[in-house]
């Protein structure tokens, strides 16, 4: 018959398993918590955490919340709260869905830290919106583990109401995806926020189409023509105006661009003319432009079917 910490580290390997690189089968990942469990077993406390370090250093992301919980359930000697909560605000603030459950845990019930229900909701909303968008993931993950450690009804609560903002309009989800993007009322999660921003454009709204392809243009080179540099150009060609003036900061910094000026000139009359207020930036680079910049730019206003001015 399997421990309860044995079972603990099944129900959270698990999760891990598609993650590991190169791909490892479950009894490879468990292995080292064996020798782990028998040292508990023996009540050798002292190996049972020196086996547990070492397997977290094979095992950096299951392992760790594994060593906290272990701090925390006190399956060997006593309960050690204030370890436990220095491994879970780590993690936790480096996006550990399950660590922010067990952060929120100890600030709900005092232990390890001061007693404090307004951050015990924020981190458990926190681990809700990051886990709602793969609900399916979510909801089978913590019916194995919900009794291994405990998870308290507030949190059930707030990934319930997570979920169901998951299936709202588009604007809802990308209001969310701001949220966790700039940390408003939540611990900020860059990671959580481009989940619900990518399921917001999926869906069509242009804001979150503009959002995703900005985040991707600054992680690629300009020289590329690159899937979201096109969806900035017809975002902008649609009429969307924060693409417009996008695109008039980043044809400068294409090095294969050879309308370097023109370019940026022709998307501030675009902007402008879609009622941005452009025209310091309109009155800055006009007197550097050339008759064959004034050229380029009636041509492509002239295809565009769109009046200059």
């Amino acid at each position: 018959m399997k421990s309860v910490f044995i079972t603990l580290v099944v129900t959270l390997v698990l999760a891990a398993c598609a993650r590991v690189q190169p791909p490892k089968t479950l009894e490879e990942l468990i292995r080292p918590y064996e020798l782990v469990d028998q040292a508990i077993r023996e009540g050798d406390c002292e190996k049972a955490v020196e086996l547990l370090r070492e397997a977290v250093r094979t095992d950096s992301d299951g392992g760790r919340i594994i060593l906290g919980n272990y701090y925390e359930a006190g399956y060997c000697d006593a309960p050690n709260y204030e370890e436990a909560f220095r491994i879970y605000e780590e993690l936790a603030l480096a996006g550990e869905e399950d660590a922010k459950i067990r952060l929120g845990f100890l600030y709900l019930k005092g232990l390890g830290i001061t007693k404090d229900e307004a951050l015990a909701r924020k981190w458990f909303e926190s681990a809700a919106l990051r886990m709602a968008p793969y609900h399916d993931f979510a909801d089978d993950f913590l019916i194995d583990t919900s009794k291994y450690p405990e998870k308290p009804e507030e949190f059930w609560r707030e990934l319930n109401e997570a979920k169901g903002l998951f299936h709202s309009e588009p604007k809802v989800r990308y209001q969310i995806a701001r949220k966790l993007r700039e940390g408003d009322g939540v611990p900020k999660d860059i990671e959580g926020a481009n989940r619900w921003l990518r399921s917001a454009a999926a869906d069509g709204l242009e804001e979150a189409k503009f959002d995703e392809a900005v985040i991707e243009l600054d992680s690629v080179d300009y020289t590329d023509d690159s899937s979201p540099w096109y969806t900035l150009k017809r975002l902008a060609k649609g009429g969307f105006a924060p693409a417009m003036l996008e695109l008039s900061m980043r044809h400068p910094k294409r090095r294969s661009d050879i309308h370097k000026k023109a370019a940026p000139y022709y998307w501030l009359l675009r902007a402008r003319n879609a009622g941005m207020d452009v025209e310091d930036r309109i009155n800055a680079l006009e007197p550097t432009l050339t008759k064959e910049d004034h050229s380029w730019v009636k041509y492509w206003f002239k295809r565009d079917s769109t009046p200059l001015y």
